[in-house]
C-alpha cells in the first residue's frame, strides 16, 4: 500500500495493483539502478540520495530464475558473454548494489552482474533490467481485500499505460484502471485522464510507511 497527494483532498492513501506496481519499479525506480545512469548523473544520481527505507523493502532484479521458477525473460550469459546474476537494488531497506555491464564494473569497482543486452546484433550492449520485481514483505496476511477493506477513503489502481522518467528522480505514469474506496468497498471506476506523479526517493518513502510524497491528478 501507498499514499498519493490528490492536488485536490490532500493525501489519500491508495492500494497498488501487481501490474501496476511492477510497471513503477520499473519506470520510477529501476532506471536510477542502472549503472550507465547512475555514473551519468554524478554527482546528483538519485540511487546516491537513497535513505533507510522501510526495512521489509526488496527490490531485486532477477537474473533467470524467481521463488523457483523461471523468469518471463530469462537472462543465463549476457550479450558481453557474462554470466547474468541477481542484483539486490534495494535490500532490507537499504541501496544495495546497481547493474552492471564491463565498463561501468570497472569504473564502480563493482561485481559484475550481467546487465547488458542488445537490441540485435547491430547494437551495442547496454545496461538494461531483465526481471526487476518489488518482492512480498513477508506479511502474507496483507491481502488485497484486507487492504481494501482497511480504506475507508482511497484508491485502488490496478494497471496503467505510458510512462515517463526523468534522471532527476521524476515520473509520471498514466492510469489505466482504478477505483475510488469508500467504506472498505471499490464504488466507481476513476476516470480515465488520471496520472500520478512524484520522485524516485519519494515514491520509495512512502511504500507502506504512510509517508505520501506522490500526486495524483
Amino acid at each position: 500500500m501507498i499514499s498519493f497527494n490528490n492536488i485536490n483532498t490532500g493525501y489519500i492513501p491508495c492500494v497498488l495493483g501487481p501490474q501496476l506496481a511492477a510497471k513503477l519499479t520499473h519506470k520510477a525506480i529501476g532506471h536510477h539502478g542502472e549503472a550507465d545512469i547512475l555514473l551519468g548523473c554524478f554527482p546528483h544520481a538519485i540511487f546516491t540520495k537513497v535513505p533507510s527505507l522501510n526495512p521489509n523493502l526488496n527490490i531485486v532484479d532477477f537474473a533467470h530464475t524467481a521463488f523457483g521458477q523461471p523468469c518471463p525473460i530469462p537472462i543465463q550469459i549476457d550479450d558481453e558473454g557474462v554470466k547474468a546474476q541477481d542484483v539486490y537494488l534495494i535490500k532490507n531497506g537499504q541501496v544495495h548494489e546497481a547493474m552492471t555491464n564491463k565498463k561501468t564494473a570497472a569504473e564502480l569497482e563493482s561485481p559484475l552482474t550481467g546487465n547488458a543486452r542488445a537490441a540485435s546484433i547491430l547494437h551495442k550492449p547496454l545496461i538494461r533490467m531483465r526481471n526487476i520485481a518489488l518482492l512480498p514483505s513477508g506479511n502474507y496476511r496483507n491481502t488485497l481485500e484486507a487492504m481494501l477493506s482497511s480504506l475507508d477513503n482511497g484508491y485502488y489502481l490496478v494497471d496503467g499505460g505510458h510512462g515517463e522518467w526523468e534522471p532527476n528522480g521524476e515520473f509520471v505514469y498514466e492510469i489505466s484502471e482504478g477505483y475510488r474506496i469508500k467504506n472498505g468497498e471499490i464504488c466507481d471506476k476513476l476516470p480515465d485522464n488520471i496520472v500520478i506523479f512524484g520522485s524516485c526517493v519519494r515514491y520509495l518513502r512512502s511504500i507502506s510507511t504512510g509517508q505520501p510524497h506522490t500526486k495524483i491528478a
